[in-house]
């Protein structure tokens, strides 16, 4: 159903709280009307600060994001599948985002980021063909970055965050082609949309509105769809994965999988000389890394292999 904004914003407003089944009837078609700005702008200066601002916002909020030009591929099919990056596109993977309605760890008082996962091959599983580049440096991170702060300020939470911070950085973000661990969380609640504590944009905001209108995950996710962010799969515990890509620079942009070779392909100007994937026999190969490796006792034994470079695998290169 649309609504004629004109100059009576109060009373799309008003039609919108009042009838449920109208917040639920939202266009998937850019809208006839043109005036969405007039709500914001005319509803904060007259009722920001009261109990049902928040809420009544986030609902307007909702509506205006399904108007996104962006048109994303259907998702159903990507359930566990696996994800090819595409010719020349050395980085792909999934932007893991909470509801926040999952039971456990999982259960939160508004949406939230889990983390960007690279999706790559490995000795236990396989989940794409991602290069996996180690970082220039790979030392931990030491603070909590905007996305993953604790909630309530608690220092058993900030603990617990910061854990869960340097868990992804071990599982995620030491394949995601980036420098450091402080590139690669700024990347992540830059995409997730949440740069500070008090900041909701991006598909964050469309989670939170979601939320409030008491959409579940599948609906969440179609309005992400629908908002242009576009959704690879939908998984346990009320989490949604948006897909995403980087190029050589490792600079990660959330992207439909049929635009991954469009924004994130290497540039032809830039040839490799050296194989960022790892032997696979696991020693020292010329013109190919060695292990991932971080001190140079780890490539100390393997064949073939001298030191740890600063690319962060072994090497049969020596110090000059």
């Amino acid at each position: 159903m649309l609504l004629p904004c004109g100059a009576q914003p109060f009373v799309c407003l008003a039609i919108l709280l009042v009838s449920s089944c109208q917040v639920w009837s939202i266009p998937t078609e850019a809208s006839t009307c043109t005036e969405d700005g007039c709500w914001f702008t005319q509803l904060s200066a007259a009722t920001e600060g009261s109990a049902s601002y928040d809420d009544s916002v986030s609902l307007l909020q909702l509506r205006a994001s399904a108007e996104s030009s962006t048109r994303c591929s259907p998702y159903a099919g990507h359930q566990h599948g696996y994800m090819e990056c595409g010719s020349n596109v050395p980085f792909c993977g999934v932007l893991t985002l909470e509801l926040g309605t999952g039971g456990g760890v999982y259960q939160h008082t508004e949406p939230t980021v889990h983390g960007l996962w690279p999706q790559v091959c490995g000795d236990k599983s396989c989940y794409g063909d991602s290069k996996c580049r180690a970082p220039r440096d790979t030392s931990k991170p030491a603070v909590l970055y905007p996305c993953y702060e604790a909630t309530d300020g608690s220092s058993k939470e900030q603990d617990q965050q910061l854990w869960f911070e340097q868990h992804e950085w071990r599982s995620h973000g030491m394949c995601a082609g980036v420098q450091d661990a402080a590139d690669f969380f700024t990347q992540v609640c830059s995409l997730a949309g949440k740069t500070s504590r008090d900041d909701w944009s991006g598909p964050l905001k469309v989670m939170k509105a979601a939320r409030v209108a008491g959409m579940d995950i599948t609906e969440t996710a179609n309005q992400l769809q629908r908002s242009g962010y576009c959704v690879w799969t939908t998984s346990t515990h009320s989490q949604i994965e948006l897909s995403a890509c980087a190029g050589d620079d490792g600079i990660w942009k959330l992207a439909d999988h049929s635009e991954f070779q469009s924004k994130c392909a290497s540039k032809a100007t830039r040839p490799e000389t050296t194989s960022t994937t790892p032997s696979a026999s696991g020693s020292c190969v010329r013109g190919q890394h060695g292990p991932p490796c971080q001190a140079d006792s780890d490539c100390a034994g393997v064949t073939n292999c001298l030191r740890c470079a600063r690319s962060g695998f072994c090497t049969d290169v020596p110090l000059s």
